[in-house]
């Protein structure tokens, strides 16, 4: 008689966990639709142990989630997220940012050396650092080469979308 008890309870935490996901997915639906045509570009929803993570499409942030987001290439219009950008000024300078919200690594696993200090010359596309989030890693490279000025993000940082990792001082163009 227990047995059939338990199934039966199990029954019933099944259909309320089903229940709980199907609010969230309303939930989320009815995000997706209040946030078209706005900046937003993530929506995160955890409610009762279900979480839901939303990523507005034909934003820079979609760009930024691309299998190749990392891979920059400077552009004369604003770059996508992840990619150098000009610091305003006549500093020279660029900015790499964050392609994605995550933890920033400095170095491959925690016993190995940072991929690269401050003051240390860079290739074009080589990487500087990742981001981890939900165990998926995205590496962050230099869109030009140069020197790293400095890192503004600390390893093992938590960084938003877009925020400034480190500035590099690009080469000169045929230097």
């Amino acid at each position: 008689m227990m047995d059939k008890e338990r199934q039966t309870q199990e029954s019933g935490d099944v259909e309320a966990t089903e229940a709980g996901l199907d609010d969230a997915v309303t939930a989320a639906k009815e995000l997706i639709d209040a946030a078209k045509g706005s900046p937003v570009s993530t929506v995160r929803l955890q409610a009762e142990g279900a979480v839901v993570e939303i990523h507005g499409e034909g934003t820079p942030a979609a760009a930024a989630e691309a299998p190749d987001a990392s891979a920059t290439t400077e552009t004369e219009a604003a770059p996508p997220a992840g990619q150098d950008e000009e610091q305003g000024g006549d500093s020279g300078l660029l900015e790499v940012k964050a392609p994605a919200v995550g933890v920033f690594y400095r170095r491959p696993a925690p016993d190995d050396p940072p991929f690269t200090e401050a003051g240390e010359h860079v290739g074009e596309d080589e990487q500087i650092g990742l981001i981890e989030a939900m165990k998926t890693y995205t590496p962050v490279k230099a869109s030009r080469a140069g020197v790293v000025e400095e890192f503004r993000a600390e390893d093992e940082q938590v960084v938003e979308f877009e925020e400034v990792l480190a500035t590099l001082r690009p080469d000169q163009a045929g230097g």
